[in-house]
């Protein structure tokens, strides 16, 4: 009997005759199909998918709808110097949120651990949303002149009576175009300063509107000071609501696009935006007791859009869009997050 050859031991021979190379060979294969599988399967077909691309923006689509209402009801009931510091937080960490969903649609595919690229993205939302409105709400807070300053702090006042419908023009034309209730009377009181700024013959109108509302709750004491806190809140209030039904409409069309292409993801961004725009001409279609009456078409909106353009913007989308979704958002507001406060976590001041 000659030497054996102890060789095969350490240098196997994997070939077609040798059933554990075969086998080996098998198992590395069905692997590369695995992971090219995974990598072809479409995005919305992972359950984690689901989560971040419709549970997270409906849930806060109901946030923000429940925000906007809260909102509409506390400058219908308070003076919006004393309430609207503590909705300025909330304003901005709640839109700040929403652009930082929008962040991680966007980059979410190149980011390889998910929760840490959602959470960045998200902290950044909220870090750019909070330094952008606080700038811009200075800037146009400082820039603006003394008259229109002195004029929001009478307008602050007689806001209540224009949501009563008691006030008219010089010629006579009513500033709503039918008695509000409910909240229709708490949206024209929140637009209403904004909306009458920069009123033809101001100074005469003014005093008529002085006069129908008795001159009751003209403030006294240090006016430079409740000057500038009326025109923040003239400002803050369309800016805030303008912002939260914007975000929370382009959430729900980033829902709604990431539940129709669920198995075509390239389709999504064009599908959202076009979902977007579709919700926007709904929200700008709506009636408006303030912006449709006649007092408001032939007086205070030429004068508003010819002096404070962005201004009308912002009072015509807010008013508009307030209104289309009052519903929805008092659906939101009273059984989704039951009434909840949203009381001041900071003081921004």
């Amino acid at each position: 009997m000659g030497p054996v050859d102890f060789q095969f031991l350490s240098r196997p021979q994997i070939g077609a005759t040798d059933p554990l190379g075969h086998r080996l060979k098998t198992v590395q294969k069905n692997r590369i199909r695995m992971n090219l599988a995974i990598k072809e399967r479409p995005d919305g077909l992972a359950p984690v998918a689901w989560v971040y691309g419709l549970v997270l923006p409906l849930a806060y689509l109901v946030v923000e709808l429940s925000f906007c209402n809260q909102l509409l009801r506390t400058l219908g009931d308070h003076s919006p110097d004393d309430v609207l510091t503590g909705f300025e937080f909330w304003g901005r960490l709640i839109s700040g949120f929403g652009l930082g969903i929008l962040i991680h649609r966007i980059v979410a595919h190149r980011l390889a651990l998910r929760v840490v690229g959602f959470l960045l993205s998200i902290a950044a939302g909220i870090v750019v949303m909070w330094h952008v409105q606080k700038a811009l709400i200075h800037h146009l807070v400082e820039s603006a002149q003394p008259q229109d300053k002195r004029a929001a702090l009478v307008l602050m006042w007689i806001a209540p009576q224009a949501g009563e419908g008691l006030l008219n023009t010089l010629s006579g034309q009513p500033l709503v175009a039918s008695q509000p209730s409910g909240l229709e009377k708490n949206i024209v009181v929140s637009m209403f300063p904004a909306a009458a700024l920069h009123a033809p013959d101001r100074q005469t109108q003014f005093a008529q509107w002085l006069q129908a509302s008795g001159g009751a709750g003209v403030p006294v004491g240090d006016l430079t000071e409740l000057e500038n806190k009326a025109y923040r809140g003239l400002i803050v209030a369309p800016l805030v609501i303008g912002l939260s039904l914007f975000f929370g409409l382009l959430n729900l069309s980033l829902a709604v696009s990431f539940a129709v292409c669920a198995f075509r993801p390239r389709w999504r961004a064009g599908a959202a935006a076009a979902v977007l725009a579709g919700l926007t001409a709904l929200s700008l279609n709506a009636d408006s007791v303030l912006l449709d009456a006649r007092g408001y078409e032939a007086s205070l909106r030429p004068a508003l859009w010819d002096q404070a353009p962005v201004l009308a913007v912002l009072v015509e989308w807010s008013a508009r869009s307030a209104t289309q979704w009052a519903p929805l958002s008092e659906l939101a507001h009273r059984h989704l997050l039951l009434d909840y406060a949203f009381k001041p976590l900071l003081d921004l001041h």
